[in-house]
C-alpha cells in the first residue's frame, strides 16, 4: 500500500510486523497492525487512517482499536523481543516501533500512548533489567516520558532520552538514532 511506502517501510518490516491494508469491515481503508501479548497471541488489531485528516469519517480518530480491547494490559511488540535482552526501548507508538526495528534497534516496544499502567510496568519488570525511553519532542512526549520513568524507576534502570523538539521517533535517520540511543 503506496501509505506504507510512504513512511519508509520495507517489504520486510511489513512483513515482520504482519501490517495490511483493511478492504471493509471497521477498520477498512486503515493500516491493519496486530497486537500481540507477551505470549505471542493476537489479542487486538488496531487501524491507523491511511487518508488525510480531511477524509477520516465524522467521529473516528486517526487510530482505531476495538471495543473491549485495553491497551493498558499490552506491552506493544514485547513478543518479538529477544528473549535474553536486558535492556528495552520503549516508545510511544506502533510507527516508532517499526521505524526503530528497521533500523538496528530490535528491542524496542511500545506502550501505546504517553502513559504507562501497572500491568505494563509489571511486564516490563519481570523481563529486563533497564529501559531507555524516546518518546515524541513534543510537550505530551517529554512529559509522558518523565511520568513512565518515575513509574519504573524503583524496579528497572531508566534512561530517558531526548527527542529532538517536535520530532517523533520516526522521523530520525537511523544515524541520528544510533547517536541518541548510544
Amino acid at each position: 500500500h503506496p501509505y506504507l511506502t510512504e513512511r519508509k517501510l520495507t517489504a520486510e518490516s511489513i512483513q515482520w510486523f504482519g501490517l495490511g491494508v483493511a478492504g471493509k469491515g471497521s477498520m477498512k481503508d486503515r493500516v491493519a497492525i496486530p497486537i500481540h501479548n507477551a505470549g505471542g497471541e493476537v489479542v487486538a488489531y488496531a487501524g491507523r487512517w491511511t487518508g488525510s485528516d480531511a477524509t477520516l469519517p465524522e467521529k473516528e480518530g486517526k487510530y482505531k482499536l476495538p471495543a473491549g480491547f485495553h491497551k493498558s494490559l499490552v506491552v506493544y511488540n514485547l513478543n518479538r523481543v529477544a528473549s535474553d535482552a536486558k535492556r528495552v526501548i520503549i516508545v510511544e507508538g506502533f510507527w516508532s516501533v517499526f521505524w526503530l526495528h528497521q533500523n538496528g534497534f530490535p528491542n524496542v516496544v511500545s506502550v501505546m500512548g504517553s502513559s504507562i499502567s501497572p500491568q505494563q510496568v509489571e511486564l516490563l519488570a519481570q523481563r529486563f533489567k533497564g529501559v531507555q525511553i524516546l518518546f515524541d519532542g513534543d510537550t505530551a512526549g517529554k512529559t509522558g516520558a518523565d511520568s513512565v520513568a518515575a513509574g519504573l524507576v524503583r524496579q528497572l534502570w531508566v534512561r530517558v532520552v531526548d527527542c529532538p523538539e517536535g520530532k517523533q521517533p520516526d522521523q530520525l535517520p537511523a544515524d541520528e538514532l544510533k547517536q541518541l540511543l548510544s
